[in-house]
């Protein structure tokens, strides 16, 4: 006679390892969500498990779901701006974006490398040397006297005596 009886089912096994073996079988529930390794005694566990873990977000206006409270709140910032057309304006750039996030991160990507003291952004250096150059010659010339005076002060010792 078998010993150790499945409480779910009234199977009996003869030993505790056979039993447990078959509930994990027959009677656990593996999580429904895709790569998730979890299992749970009851379907209730499960669901408990999905609604803490695996809770997802639902815009109410795209029906785009997200994990995430910081990005899906991003994008529901985004609809505010359906319709509305946010441009660029730095240089000849074509970007529009639909929302302040999305062209602020635009502008960080590409133009935010290399900024002008007057707020123009260039994704290479020759571009911010070439604007300064065109744009602000004054500012060029003053840069430059700047570094003269550096290279000066490093030659002199803190008498101002020459080294």
């Amino acid at each position: 006679m078998d010993k150790y009886k499945c409480k779910k089912c009234e199977l009996s096994y003869s030993t505790i390892s056979n039993l447990n073996r078959h509930v994990k079988k027959v009677h656990r529930v593996h999580c429904r969500m895709k790569g998730c390794t979890a299992w749970f005694e009851t379907e209730e566990e499960e669901s408990a498990h999905d609604e803490k873990v695996h809770r997802t977000l639902e815009c109410g206006v795209c029906g785009k779901r997200y994990f995430s409270q910081g990005f899906f709140e991003r994008h529901v910032e985004g609809h505010a701006f359906d319709g509305l057309k946010l441009r660029c304006g730095i240089g000849r750039c074509g970007f529009v974006g639909k929302s302040d996030y999305a062209l602020m991160e635009h502008k960080d990507l590409v133009h935010r490398k290399h900024v002008c003291d007057c707020g123009s952004g260039f994704s290479t250096r020759q571009g911010l040397y070439r604007h300064r150059k065109k744009k602000h010659p004054v500012m060029m010339k003053k840069k430059k006297k700047d570094k003269q005076k550096k290279k000066e002060k490093k030659l002199v010792d803190e008498n101002g005596y020459l080294l």
